[in-house]
């Protein structure tokens, strides 16, 4: 998740974006899979993890120029994943400052419903 966000942010401002990205998103395969060994079981955890699976997308668009639409499925899937956690705060937190105003709140609840 943190390297989602380091995506996003990253894009927005527009420096270094590609190995920022490649070098959180290896670290955080490596989190969750844990020490790598050449093993057929490491392989199928490793390869079904979500970190994994947006580093292979990442690697195949740092080639090319880019673009917002190539970059749209990251920018996505980092949006979903903070309205989720933005949520677990709002629940614990009703008055938080920015997320709490009306017009953010309606888009956190409904990006929220993606995790059920």
């Amino acid at each position: 998740m943190a390297a989602l966000v380091a995506y996003l942010i990253c894009y927005t401002l527009g420096f270094m974006v590609t190995p920022i990205c490649l070098i959180s998103q290896l670290l955080g395969v490596l989190r969750k899979a844990g020490v790598p060994r050449f093993d057929i079981m490491y392989a199928q955890g490793l390869i079904f993890t979500e970190e994994f699976q947006t580093l292979t997308y990442v690697m195949s668009i740092s080639m090319s120029k880019g673009g917002l639409f190539l970059n749209m499925p990251i920018i996505i899937a980092t949006l979903l994943t903070l309205s989720v956690d933005f949520k677990k705060e709002l629940d614990t937190r009703p008055t938080l400052p920015i997320v709490s105003m009306p017009q953010v709140k309606q888009y956190v609840l409904k990006g929220a419903q993606t995790e059920n």
